[in-house]
């Protein structure tokens, strides 16, 4: 999928839906004690499934190296590695559900270990970040 394709900048639009769903749930679980459950519920699994996707894709998006765009899987993945894909598949980790489920089992509430797991998805976000920084660079 090329990185100017129509269909790549719809699925980055609905990654940014993602990641700014990211930035406001995650203090809603930590601030405000929020249960995942209904409707939460799915969207937290729902972003799980575009961040798994967004992963899947950028091994599919040609990088360019050396000056030439390439395609092949072990220079992409080795691209992608030394760029962010081990926080990518870090932050998709289903901390929050884990968390949750084994809480269901065991009615207690470790605060500690809640607000460690949900901030660590939060790395996904600050990745974003340090990407909108960098292409504020480039502005004309």
């Amino acid at each position: 999928m090329l990185p100017n394709s129509g269909p790549r900048r719809i699925f980055d639009a609905v990654q940014f839906i993602n990641l700014f769903y990211i930035g406001h749930a995650i203090p809603l679980y930590v601030g405000f004690n929020v249960e995942i459950a209904g409707g939460f519920m799915f969207a937290e699994v729902l972003s799980t499934i575009i961040s798994v996707l967004v992963i899947l894709i950028n091994l599919r998006t040609p990088v360019t190296i050396k000056g030439q765009q390439t395609l092949h899987l072990r220079s992409v993945i080795r691209y992608y590695w030394q760029h962010g894909m081990f926080w990518d598949l870090f932050g998709i980790l289903p901390f929050n559900l884990i968390f949750y489920k084994s809480i269901e089992q065991s009615s207690e509430l470790n605060w500690g270990a809640l607000t460690v797991v949900i901030v660590l998805r939060l790395l996904r976000v600050l990745n974003v970040w340090q990407q909108v920084q960098l292409f504020n660079k480039f502005e004309v």
